[in-house]
C-alpha cells in the first residue's frame, strides 16, 4: 500500500511492478486506513507527510487496529523529504518499522521491502 504524493506513488508503483509485487495506492491516511481495513497487505510504505491523517497518525490507528482484530503487526516504512525525524523523540516513530530519506535510489527500497518480505 502506499500512502503518499501522486507523482511518487507512481514511481514507487513502476519500480515495484518490475519486480512483479502487486501494489494498493492512497493518496491520505484516511484511504490508506480504509484500504488497510479492506485488503491483507503483506507490507506498507507511506509518506510522513499526507492530507488529513499524516504517515504517524496513520500508523499508530493501523497498529490500534491490528490489536483490536488479533492481527499481525504489517510491517510499516515511512517515507520522508526531511532529517526532523532524527531529532524527534524516538517513541513517536515507535510504530514504524523502518524510515526511508527521499530521495532513495532504488536497491536502498529493494534493500528495505525485503528486509520485511521473501
Amino acid at each position: 500500500m502506499f500512502c503518499t504524493l501522486p507523482t511518487i506513488i507512481n514511481v514507487l508503483k513502476f519500480i515495484l511492478n518490475l519486480s512483479n509485487i502487486n501494489t494498493f495506492s492512497n493518496s491520505s491516511g484516511n484511504e490508506g486506513i480504509q484500504t488497510f481495513n479492506e485488503e491483507k497487505m503483506d507490507l506498507i510504505i507511506m509518506d510522513l507527510h499526507m492530507p488529513g491523517m499524516n504517515g504517524i497518525e496513520t500508523s499508530k490507528e493501523i497498529r490500534r487496529l491490528e490489536i483490536e482484530r488479533g492481527l499481525e503487526r504489517t510491517p510499516i516504512i515511512l517515507l520522508t523529504g526531511t532529517i526532523n525525524y532524527l531529532t524527534e523523540p524516538l517513541d513517536l516513530y515507535s510504530e514504524i518499522d523502518e524510515v526511508l530519506l527521499k530521495p532513495f535510489r532504488k536497491n536502498k527500497l529493494y534493500e528495505c521491502i525485503y528486509k520485511y518480505i521473501q
